[in-house]
């Protein structure tokens, strides 16, 4: 992930990274971050570092009700968003139907 961000991001993109694991265990580690310089890059790579780290099951409809609430307090920015999820692991925590609702949406 961290590779891939300078590449992602354009100059006037932000980029928001939700965390998730097992259940109730889901956040907003940033939000709606410009990604101007190299500081900014080394300071997403930094949280990603300290923070980013598996800890259990994985629950994918916390993070994806995450993403909707980023998405509206973002929309000002503009309309266009890309979403990226990744996972080591497979949904065990909500049914697979809620899960296909949410990204719908």
């Amino acid at each position: 992930m961290k590779n891939r961000i300078p590449d992602l991001v354009g100059i006037d993109d932000t980029i928001s990274i939700i965390w998730f694991s097992g259940k109730s265990q889901s956040g907003v580690l940033k939000e709606g971050v410009k990604v101007k310089t190299l500081m900014d890059i080394k300071m997403l790579n930094d949280a990603i570092d300290r923070f980013l780290v598996p800890i259990g099951l994985t629950a994918f409809l916390p993070p994806l009700e995450l993403t909707e609430s980023v998405i509206s307090n973002l929309k000002s920015n503009g309309n266009a968003f890309s979403f990226i999820f990744l996972s080591d692991g497979y949904n065990n925590d909500s049914s697979w139907s809620d899960v296909i609702k949410a990204v719908e949406m």
